[in-house]
């Protein structure tokens, strides 16, 4: 009985144990488990932490790539300025360039000290104005201005109508051609109009008639006509020799010479001096050059048969008789260069019915008139004055 109890109660205190040890294990699991949620609860917070830093890494690389690109599309518009056109009406103001070929055309303006550089051109009525540069070599064509200062430079060319005005200057070569206009200081060709004092560029020589006789100046340079030589032409030319220009055509150099019918004097001659065809009775026709500004003393004294006479428009004196008993002369033309006409300049000029004068009427009033058969007018009574703007004549006074 006392081993049954003894076996009952070890067995009871076995049990215990069991049950204790599996207390314990449940005890110490519990921590495992929360530690464990815990741990998994803390590694997603740390996933979606490293997922938003990997998404604003990725969104500042965007960014950064876009503000490359922003920089790359800016230096690719800034190159394609360089070499793109402004065209069709477009402008370029206030400082803007239009450089290294790029061109305004079709009425754009370069205004406002923009320059148009390097062969650009201003074309088709684009005005180039207010200091505006077109240079190396930029054209300014068909009717395109080039105004108030604005300078056409280094062989750049003004054509087929465009104006240089108000101070703007063609230099080193440029061209204003084919009636553009170069006023206050500019120079010009080929029709174009210089104005206020700039003399035009000289044409180019023409050989004069060969046997006429010169004098070599002492300049050189030039020379003067001094007589008919060995002559035997009816119609001369004077304009050069040996590759100089005729400067003069000295006192009396034709003087009592009844052969001569017609006489062209060019663009080197400057001056025709006293009685240089002094009773050239057979001569019609005469041609004086824009280069010359004074006809003398009696130039053309009773040439008899003289019907037509052509006054360039350097011409800014005409002397004492200078064409005096002209009988046949039935109009002249006097261009507004002239100033001074001397005394019996167009005395006894019989048959003179018309006078065209290239100026306006007040003008004409300003010309000095050294005695009353110096005014053509006197023989003529009929004066014509020279339309604004065109090659036609109004009938002014029929005296």
């Amino acid at each position: 009985m006392k081993k049954l109890l003894a076996l009952t109660l070890a067995l009871l205190m076995i049990l215990g144990t069991f049950a204790a040890c599996d207390s314990v294990e449940k005890e110490t699991d519990a921590p495992k488990e929360e530690q464990s949620e815990s741990d998994e609860s803390e590694a997603e917070k740390e996933s979606e932490t490293e997922k938003d830093s990997e998404t604003e890494k990725e969104s500042e690389k965007e960014k950064e790539s876009n503000e490359k690109e922003s920089e790359s599309d800016e230096k690719e518009s800034e190159s394609d300025e360089k070499e793109s056109n402004t065209e069709n009406g477009g402008n370029t103001n206030d400082g803007g360039n239009t450089e290294n070929g790029g061109n305004t055309e079709n009425g754009g303006n370069t205004e406002d000290g923009g320059n148009t550089e390097d062969g650009g051109n201003t074309e088709d009525g684009g005005n180039t104005e207010n200091g505006g540069n077109t240079e190396n070599g930029g054209n300014t064509e068909n009717g395109g201005n080039t105004e108030n200062g604005g300078n056409t430079e280094d062989g750049g060319n003004t054509e087929n109508g465009g104006n240089t005005e108000n101070g703007g200057n063609t230099e080193n070569g440029g061209n204003t051609e084919d009636g553009g206009n170069t006023e206050n200081g500019g120079n010009t060709e080929n029709g174009g109009n210089t104005e206020d004092g700039e003399e035009p560029e000289e044409e180019p020589l023409v050989e004069s008639t060969a046997g006429l006789e010169f004098e070599l100046n002492a300049d050189g340079k030039s020379y003067t006509l001094v007589g008919i030589g060995t002559c035997i032409a009816t119609e001369i030319v004077i304009d050069g020799y040996n590759g100089l220009p005729v400067t003069s055509i000295g006192d009396e150099a034709f003087y009592n010479c009844d052969s001569l019918t017609s006489v062209t004097i060019g663009s080197g001659v400057k001056s025709i001096g006293d009685d240089a065809f002094y009773k050239c009775s057979s001569l019609t026709s005469v041609t004086i050059g824009n280069s010359v500004t004074s006809i003398d003393y009696q130039a053309f004294y009773n040439c008899s048969s003289l019907t037509s006479v052509t006054i360039g428009s350097g011409v800014t004196s005409i002397g004492y008789s200078a064409f005096y008993s002209c009988v046949s002369l039935t109009s002249i033309t006097i261009p507004n260069s002239v100033t001074i006409i001397g005394e019996s300049a167009f005395e006894n000029c019989s048959s003179l019915t018309s006078v065209y004068y290239d100026g306006d009427i007040a003008s004409w009033c300003n010309i000095s008139f050294s005695y009353s058969y110096a005014n053509p007018v006197n023989h003529a009574k009929k004066l014509y004055i020279k339309k604004s703007g065109t090659n036609e004549y109004e009938l002014l006074t029929n005296l």
